[in-house]
């Protein structure tokens, strides 16, 4: 894995290197034993799944939790597995600005980061930063096939086609016709012609 931009806080997972801008690509060593299946850079942030489902994170653990679970997190200059996903298959991540999504290979999902506006989506008025991956209930059973995270919000799409949001609701980022924030996941009315590949 390559990356290149700025150092700072972490973020490129290539050690304390001060912060500086790195306009060539940097070989994040510590991961160039493994095979990167997916990786995901937030503003301060970048998770990384190997094919072996090993899921890393590193940058700014002060600004955005990074899933290990301490309530006061640190920077991570170079990538840290996330032990609680041991076994549990993630194929897939997205990060937004300061939350992760991950997909696992059976269609569940799970969030961990900032709780606020309802990114990680633990449910109704529940604002609280989320320290360790937690599986979001409000898609327990549905087969989600993708993720995608937004600055502050989150959409997936089931194995039926079906479109679903939570999070942050300006600008009508969630879809329909209100700008509420949405703590669980919501189905989303989209075009009959819109359709997930």
């Amino acid at each position: 894995l390559y990356l290149w931009g700025s150092s700072d806080r972490g973020r490129l997972g290539i050690g304390n290197v001060g912060s500086n801008i790195f306009f060539r690509p940097q070989c994040v060593k510590y991961l160039s034993k493994f095979e990167i299946v997916d990786f995901a850079c937030g503003r301060n942030h970048t998770v990384a799944v190997t094919d072996k489902t090993e899921v890393f994170s590193w940058g700014d653990g002060e600004m955005v939790p990074l899933g290990y679970g301490n309530k006061k997190g640190k920077i991570e200059w170079i990538p840290r597995e996330i032990c609680s996903l041991i076994g549990a298959e993630v194929v897939k991540v997205s990060v937004g600005e300061k939350h992760t999504v991950l997909l696992t290979r059976s269609g569940r999902v799970l969030c961990f980061g900032s709780g606020k506006y309802g990114r990680c989506g633990a449910g109704e008025g529940l604002d609280f930063d989320i320290l360790k991956p937690r599986v979001v209930d409000s898609l327990l059973g549905r087969r989600i096939i993708h993720i995608a995270a937004g600055r502050d919000f989150t959409w997936v799409v089931d194995s039926q086609n079906n479109y679903l949001s939570f999070g942050h609701g300006y600008y009508g980022c969630l879809g329909g016709e209100k700008n509420a924030d949405r703590h669980i996941a919501e189905l989303v009315e989209v075009q009959d012609w819109i359709q997930y590949a």
